[in-house]
């Protein structure tokens, strides 16, 4: 009676390999036209095809998506100078560009965007 390596794991669904195998054998954009492809979400692709390819969906996702940072936003974004920090050094040069970028966006509801107080103060010659 052998009941196997008690220590091994055993594989369920579909091996990475085979999964990578039939993707890279199908040509998915053959039948798409070029305002499909100007208009491709790669992220909504991954996610109808997490049945089909449930391995690489999983990458996809982790690979494609960006990650939020965790500390609220009113401590995170009181300054540019604590977006990185001693403690908050982890974060990717493109995460850091998003938050500052957020930021500004955020504070530039509250900021004026016009020129009318300006064109005021300025007396014609």
């Amino acid at each position: 009676m052998s009941f196997g390596n008690p220590w091994q794991k055993k594989q369920k669904g579909v091996a990475p390999s085979s999964e990578l195998g039939r993707y890279s054998g199908t040509d998915y954009t053959s039948t798409m036209s070029a305002d499909d492809i100007e208009s491709f979400d790669i992220l909504a692709w991954w996610k109808g095809r997490e049945t089909e390819f449930p391995v690489l969906s999983a990458m996809a996702r982790d690979l494609l998506s960006s990650q939020a940072s965790t500390v609220a936003l009113e401590s995170a974004f009181s300054t540019c100078g604590r977006v990185i920090s001693l403690r908050r050094t982890r974060l990717f040069p493109e995460a850091v560009e998003m938050c500052i970028c957020l930021k500004d966006h955020l504070d530039a509801i509250d900021r004026k965007q016009h020129l009318t107080s300006l064109e005021d103060d300025i007396e014609p010659e």
